[in-house]
This record gives structure tokens, sequence and C-alpha cells, in this order.
């Protein structure tokens, strides 16, 4: 009796071990890749490491459900009512990131099914549209934010005055706190360039403590 027999003799898979160990491997090959793709994309403190740690297991698992179920109609309507007892804590805010879990599912999807070139060459393509979209666009170019928070010494408001009037930006104040010797203000911005130039330019003016860009589910401290 050969290895790859085991499955479709004991397990009863419609296709041999040698397949199941293949597309488990591709899986997890090519969900690295969307890993390496994700945190080379959000290199900053808005990338969410512990969505992209996961990546590797979502895809083989993935795949390990497809091989399962094959073309099996009880099968599927069985996993229906087993994956209807999970529920989702943690709330995934951000679109992008929702864009790369479906990216991992479809390479488990793909692998499951055993079209291992189809869904490696459609995982290459899409690494390279990422990559030239990043270098074209570059990181931190042009980033849109909310909320900017300002905290420092009282005597540096003048100096962040200056400071708001010859970069010429488009701000409007939210909200000021005085407390003895010490300030907090809330601005509103249309859009900033250069975000950690930015910050360490504010960071820079004496009596600055701290400055907060916040934007709907990112949060950029330095």
């Amino acid at each position: 009796m050969e290895l790859s027999d085991l499955g479709t003799k004991y397990i009863n898979f419609p296709i041999n071990f040698l397949d199941v160990l293949f597309a488990i491997l591709i899986a997890c090959l090519l969900s690295l890749v969307v890993k390496f793709i994700y945190s080379y994309k959000h290199n900053d403190s808005s990338s969410d490491w512990r969505l992209q740690d996961q990546f590797y297991l979502l895809g083989p698992i993935v795949s390990v459900i497809m091989l399962f179920i094959g073309s099996n109609l009880a099968l599927s309507i069985g996993l229906v009512g087993s994956l209807s007892i999970i529920r989702f804590r943690s709330a995934i805010k951000s679109p992008m990131d929702l864009i790369y879990l479906l990216w991992v599912i479809a390479i488990g999807l793909g692998a499951g099914t055993l079209n291992f070139i189809h869904i490696t060459s459609a995982t290459l393509i899409l690494s390279i549209i990422v990559l030239i979209k990043k270098s074209l666009v570059g990181a931190n170019k042009k980033v849109n934010f909310n909320i900017l928070k300002v905290t420092g010494k009282e005597e540096s408001l003048a100096a962040l005055k200056s400071f708001y009037e010859n970069r010429e930006i488009s701000i409007n104040l939210l909200s000021h706190y005085l407390n003895q010797n010490t300030f907090e203000s809330s601005y509103k911005l249309n859009y900033i360039k250069d975000i950690d130039q930015f910050i360490l330019d504010l960071k820079k003016i004496d009596g600055i403590t701290s400055v907060s860009l916040i934007n709907h589910d990112n949060v950029f401290n330095k």
C-alpha cells in the first residue's frame, strides 16, 4: 500500500494524501506572501500585527475545510451548522484588513480545490499590483486625518500658532483646555503630508510634550 492511498482508502477523501499535503503547503506559503505584503504596505503603527500573524493558519485551515467538503452536499450543510456556533468577538474596523482576510480565504479556497497554478498566479499578480501602487503613491505622502491633538506648556502656544501659519495648514480648532501652565488643544485637519516629519517638527517646538494624529481607527503618536 502506498502512502498516497491512505486518504482514499481509510479517510474516504476524493483525492490522495499527497494532494492534501501539497494543498496545505501551498496555502501556507501563499498566506505568508500575503503577510509580508501586508506588513510591508502597512509598516507603521496602524498595522495590526495580531491580524497578520494569523494569515499562515487561516489559508491552510480554509484549504483543509474545502478538501473535506469537496462536492459533498451533506458535508457542506453540516459545515454551515457547525460554523454557526462560532462567535467573533474582535471587530475588524479597517476595510483594508477585510480585503486581506478575503485574499487569504481565497488562497485557501484555491488550494483546497487543487487550483494551484491559478491561485499562485493570482497571488503573484495581486502582490505586484500592491507593490506598484505603494511605489507610485509612496508612504505617507497624503493621508487624511480627522483630529490633531497637541499638549504642552502655555508659553509654547505662540510658537505653535506661528508653526501652523507658516505651514499653511487647513486647520480648525475644536477644543482648547488650559490647566495652570499646560494646555491641550484639538484641531480638525483636512489632510497632512509626510506624517513623521510633521510630528517631528511639532515636537521640536519648545514646550510641546505630545502630538497625536487620530484617524477613524488609527492613531499615530510620537
